[in-house]
């Protein structure tokens, strides 16, 4: 069986004449020119845009939440029957924040609550944003919020976030904890 010739339409003008292929630049308009660009984005625009690259040559990738800047801290604190600040985060007035992270553990029983806290002049308002119970032999929570999003629009005192913990039972057991979170 022979191998028929199949006419490659990018290559050729509208009648089936050949034509050689005309080169794209960034910025250049889409047109029905037959130049085929191997790797490119059209712009809001309708322009051609081409991929950019690092130092290395390679191409620049950005996935999740681009950007942002992460503040974070670490904390310990001793036992205790009554809630205790174990980390706490300070945010700023009229920022976004997302991607609520946090690594802690006790030995012992205990319940841990992350709460935003708007202190104007002294009298705190505070607003419970998350609350988890742990019993005996489950000795570490590690949890990152993905889809959670807040914003200190409106707030008008000093911002905080903060992680708190108690035992529920005896013996106290020590906490410790890592909390983190990203502002844009």
């Amino acid at each position: 069986m022979a191998d028929e010739a199949v006419a490659f339409r990018a290559l050729e003008n509208g009648t089936g004449v050949g034509q050689p292929q005309v080169a794209k630049a960034e910025g250049d308009a889409p047109s029905t020119d037959n130049g085929v660009m191997g790797f490119s984005y059209v712009d809001s625009s309708g322009n051609l845009v081409l991929p950019q690259l690092d130092a290395s040559g390679n191409i620049k990738v950005v996935t999740g939440d681009a950007g942002g800047t992460c503040i974070n801290g670490r904390g310990t604190a001793g036992g205790s029957l009554t809630a205790v600040d174990i980390v706490t985060l300070t945010l700023a007035l009229t920022k976004t924040y997302r991607g609520l992270e946090l690594s802690a553990s006790s030995l012992g029983s205990s319940l841990w609550t992350i709460v935003a806290i708007d202190d104007v002049g002294g009298t705190p308002a505070e607003t419970e944003i998350w609350r988890a119970v742990r019993g005996p032999g489950d000795y570490g929570i590690d949890i990152k919020f993905d889809c959670a999003e807040f914003s200190t629009a409106g707030g008008t005192g000093t911002q905080n976030l903060v992680l708190r913990a108690l035992n529920t039972k005896n013996p106290l057991s020590d906490f410790h904890a890592y909390m983190g979170i990203k502002e844009f």
